[in-house]
């Protein structure tokens, strides 16, 4: 697994933005029908980090995957956060599987483009016990997925909101 972040915060403005370049790579199994696996398993780890949203929609996970992207954080005000990701997501490997999907393609016929995923996200913290969290996540098709398992409309779409209490 490699993460790479390079960015820009802009101190002398008043949203005072951040706006960085993301790449990230997890190996794959160059042959899924051999006993050895070369793929990155991430035995344990965050689901709310770069790649989208916790809970149910989990379609970018660190396995297999090349996921360039720019990522642009807002602060308006002290206690508002939003921002805006744009990531392209690979496989490493395009005979080997699409992890959260659960797809494979071992001829490798159906590329490795999974997709594009596009994320708001805003949090807004009311005090130091309460934060709001909440944003809409869309991903759209890339070949692999037309090819194997294409939606009726082209992505997948996902809201999230939540309340966080802290004490």
């Amino acid at each position: 697994m490699q993460h790479a972040r390079v960015g820009y915060h802009f101190d002398d403005t008043a949203w005072k933005p951040n706006l960085l370049a993301v790449w990230d790579y997890a190996s794959g199994d160059a042959d899924p029908r051999d006993a050895t696996s070369g793929a990155f398993d991430p035995l344990i780890g965050d689901r709310r980090f770069e790649f989208g949203p916790v809970g149910l929609y989990g379609l970018i996970a660190r396995s297999n995957l090349i996921s360039p992207g720019v990522w642009v954080i807002l602060h308006p005000t002290a206690p508002l956060e939003t921002w805006l990701q744009l990531r392209g997501v690979w496989l490493a490997q395009s005979r080997d599987r699409w992890r959260p999907g659960g797809l494979t393609d071992v001829t490798g016929a159906a590329g490795s483009h999974v997709g594009t995923q596009l994320e708001w996200r805003t949090r807004y913290r009311f005090g130091p016990h309460l934060e709001f969290d909440g944003g809409i996540t869309v991903l759209d098709e890339g070949r692999f997925l037309r090819v194997l398992k294409p939606s009726a409309h082209g992505h997948a779409v996902h809201f999230y909101a939540g309340l966080d209490v802290h004490y």
